[in-house]
Order: C-alpha cells, then structure tokens, then sequence
C-alpha cells in the first residue's frame, strides 16, 4: 500500500530525526490516520542505520496488528512473550511494555549495540514507572512516541514540541477520515452530573451506574435505541462498567437481538468471537466497558452512544476516535454523547491542548461560571457577574498606574476574551435556563451585563495603538452582542447563532 502525503511526512521526519543529535521525537497522528500502519516503515529506517528496535504497546489488540503490518512488509520481527522469543534473529523486537519490563527486571534479556524504541499511545507511558524502568536498562539513544492525545488527562500538553503532519480536521475534509456529527440529546439538561462522586482520579463507576439506572432515562434511551436500529447503524456504546454494560445490552436486546457486550469477565474467546461478528456486520450493536476505547479498529462504525461520562479528555478523545475511520459505505459517523462530556470539553476538531496548569484553571474557571450561572436567580447572576467585572477594573486600574504600559496584542486578546467570555456565558447559561426549566433570566439583567462589560472593553483602547485589533473586535463583538440582546429578549437563539457562538464553547445541539 502507497504511502499518503502526511505518512510520507513523517517518514521524512524520521529520517532527520536519526541523522540529527535529538533524542526524542513524538509524533502525533488522530485515531484512524494509521500510526500502526507507519511503525514498520519507521523502524525499517532505523534497522537501516544499524539500530536494535524495541516496540512497545500495552494492549494485545495493538501487538496484533502490529504482527499483521509486518507480516506484509519484508521485515522479520521477534515477538517477546514471558518465557520465550521467536524469530531471535531479528533485530525488531515487538512486545507489550509489561512483558518487556518483566524480562529486563529478571535480566532475562541483555540488549545490545545501538537501542532505539518506538511507542505506540506514548501519552500514556511517559511518566510510568514501567516505562522508567525500560528506559533505564535499555539506555535507548533514540525514542519515537506516536500518539492520538499528546496531552495530558486535563488536556495539558505534555511534550514541548511534537510533529503533527495534519490536524484531524484536515484529514476528514481531505477524505482520510470520516466527518464525525455530534450530537446532545436534550435529556441531558434533565440529567443531574453532580450526583456523580468527583474522586482524585476519575467519576465513580458505581454512582454513574445509579446516574443511568434511572427508571425514566432507560425508558427514553430504548426509543432512542429503536431509531438508530431503524436505521440500520452500527453502533457502539461506551458504558462505565460490566453491570451497566449487561444491563443495557438487555434492554437493547428488546429491539435488537444481535447485540453483545464485550467485557474483562467474559471469556476471551467469547469477546474475540463478538467483536469478529461486530466487525462483519452480523452484530449490530456492541456495548464495551474500557477495552474497546484504544486500539479497537472496527471501520464500519458508524454511531457511538457515550454513556460513560469522564474527566479525561484522553479518554473522551479516544472514544471519539472508534467513529473516525473510513469505510466504503459510510459517509459520516454519528456520536451521541449522553454525558456532560462535549459541553465541557468542547469539540475534538477544534481542541487545542492547553500550555500549562494556569491554562486550564481559566478553562475550568469558564465551565464553573457556567454551572454556576444555570441554577441562579437573577440577582446572583448580577452579583457573579460584577465580581468578574471587578476583576478586571482591577487590572486596568494597575495599566493605568504606568502610563507608559501599551498592551501588546496577546495581553490585548486575553482581555478581550475574558470579557467576551463572560458575556456569552451569560447569555448561554439564559439559553440553558429556557430549554431546562421554560423560563428564562429577566432581559434588564442581561442588559447590564452587557453595559458593564462594554464599559471595560473601552477602556482597553487607551492602554493600544493597535487601532485596527481594537476596531475589530469592537466590531464583532458588538455584532454579536446587539444579537443576543435582541434575541435573549424573546427567549430564543436559531441555529446560525448557536453555530457562530455557542459552538466554541462546547454546545453542540441538534435535538
């Protein structure tokens, strides 16, 4: 199989790479654009400068397409096992990083020459212990990472330079992947999130269990199953748990009897034979706990049911990526995210991992004025919203202390986006109000807000001589606003404004 133009890319890359003195080079590639597919080619380039390559993934489903790309191409490869090594020769060791670990911790295996390793979902392993360890006794003078999410689990980037060939949006409108539409069905607004216990690590399986055990959500969520059964999908559900899982493959089984769940207390064959089935069709729904949201490659996916809300954007991310690839008879994938997942954070395609910690305590600070805003009265919306407001009065009262100051363009774009920002929350949190509740905030309290944070956007163009930055955005975000004030006084945004505004921050609505 030829090589497409983002593959040739980093097969270039690759080959700077060894020729140079870096050591590390993370390449980043979204689910579906072939990271397995390019490993024996990578590797090929480094045997070729005398490299002893060690291969690693932690999920068998990966090594065994990793043994059916090589198989293809002319490179022999060894495959480690605990107690064994075929094909001793070769210089391409593929393994999991657990049974490697396991043999260089009991010295069963002395590397030698020249080490390079290659890593499949570096993202993962970086910071392990495990792979600390394989790093220390292998001594690899060249490391190459290929990831979907080079970031970390609040969407912190991990690495400070990483080579992404072409981005996901990119890929789908040059046809290698499959445009995914995403959709919240409006039971979400109905769903109560902060019943879900927030622990150190991710949501409580059992409490988002009880979340989707509700006797009326199930009853919805079987007519909603029956309109993608009549449409003939192929579907994909996530799901938290083994009992969520079998308790929704037993509804499903109501309206479709071809559907199975795939889960670690099911025999491994049992598994192998419903995901086999799956991928041919003859099943048509497949609901899994966690072992089908990386390295499952099932193309004709063509609808994912998220059921598993997570505070992983990795995680969420992978789950995206089940839908992303390509198919003869699919023209796009369909994912319907019952969790609170796209509203917090936001859409794939348009994801950018955040810099730092600082970052992404703005992002949270914006998702909490959000929730924050949807159950309050009027007078609390004020009172938030005035704090906010102060803030920044702060900020400019320190500018105005030295008269010298001029805002470059970046301190310019984070003031204007905080104001901005507060504006639209307002405006989406009334939005929000009308579809939960039927009612919306009184409009004087959005015209004070409006007023307000008109008043420190025109003070911002004393502190700038970039009149032409200052003219657009006053422009455009006098245009929206006069919008939404016109609009939030009936009570109703169509569509055109959803798409232009409330998109950005994660709202994506088709009910």
């Amino acid at each position: 199989m030829e090589l497409r133009d983002y593959q040739k890319k980093v097969i270039k890359r690759t080959k700077e790479f060894i020729g140079s003195d870096e050591k590390e080079l993370v390449v980043e590639l979204f689910t579906g654009l072939g990271k397995t597919f390019l490993i024996p080619h990578i590797a090929k380039e480094l045997v070729g400068s005398g490299y002893q390559v060690f291969i690693i993934s932690d999920i068998s489903q990966l090594i065994n397409q990793l043994k059916e790309h090589f198989e293809n191409s002319s490179l022999e490869v060894s495959i480690l096992n605990d107690n064994e090594r075929t094909g001793k020769n070769s210089p391409i060791i593929l393994s999991t990083d657990q049974t490697l670990y396991n043999r260089l911790k009991n010295n069963k295996l002395e590397p030698t020459g020249k080490i390079a390793l290659i890593a499949d979902e570096y993202h993962k392993r970086i910071e392990g212990d495990r792979f600390k360890l394989i790093l220390n006794k292998l001594e690899p003078t060249k490391k190459i990472g290929l990831t979907a999410t080079p970031f970390d689990f609040n969407g912190i980037k991990m690495f400070d330079n990483t080579f992404c060939p072409i981005s996901q949006r990119e890929a789908e409108e040059k046809g290698y992947l499959s445009p995914i539409k995403y959709y919240i069905p409006r039971i979400v607004t109905t769903m109560d999130f902060e019943k879900i216990d927030k622990g150190v690590a991710d949501y409580s399986a059992e409490d988002i269990r009880k979340l989707y055990s509700d006797k009326q959500f199930k009853e919805w969520f079987v007519k909603f199953a029956k309109s993608l059964v009549l449409n003939k999908r192929q579907t994909l559900v996530f799901t938290s748990n083994i009992a969520m899982a079998e308790e929704y493959c037993s509804l499903i089984k109501k309206i479709e009897p071809t559907v199975e769940a795939v889960h670690s207390k099911q025999d491994k064959d049992k598994n192998q034979q419903v995901i086999d089935g799956f991928k041919r069709g003859d099943i048509k729904t497949l609901i899994s706990v966690t072992s089908l949201t990386i390295g499952f490659d099932a193309p004709n996916v063509d609808t994912i049911i998220n059921l598993r809300p997570t505070k992983s954007f990795p995680l969420f991310f992978q789950m995206v990526g089940r839908g992303s690839r390509i198919y003869e008879s699919k023209e796009f994938t369909e994912f319907y995210d019952i969790t609170d997942c796209l509203i917090r954070m936001g859409i794939p395609e348009d994801f950018v991992p955040f810099k730092n910690k600082k970052e992404f305590k703005k992002h949270k600070l914006q998702q909490t004025m959000v929730e924050q805003l949807i159950n309050r009265t009027n007078e609390e919306v004020v009172e938030i919203t005035r704090e906010k407001i102060e803030e920044f009065e702060v900020y400019l009262e320190e500018l105005e202390k030295n008269s010298l100051h001029l805002l470059t363009v970046d301190e310019l774009r984070d003031l204007f986006n905080a104001t901005y920002n507060v504006r639209l929350l307002v405006l989406i949190a009334n939005e929000y109000h009308r579809r939960k509740y039927g009612w919306m905030l009184r409009t004087k309290t959005i015209e004070w807000i409006i007023k307000n944070m008109e008043d420190v956007l025109e003070k911002l163009s004393v502190y700038n001589k970039e009149a032409s930055t200052i003219k657009a955005y006053k422009t455009r975000i006098r245009n929206v606003l006069n919008n939404g004030k016109k609009l939030a006084s009936i009570g109703y945004f169509p569509d055109y404004w959803y798409k232009e505004t409330i998109n950005k921050y994660g709202f994506v609505e088709n009910w």
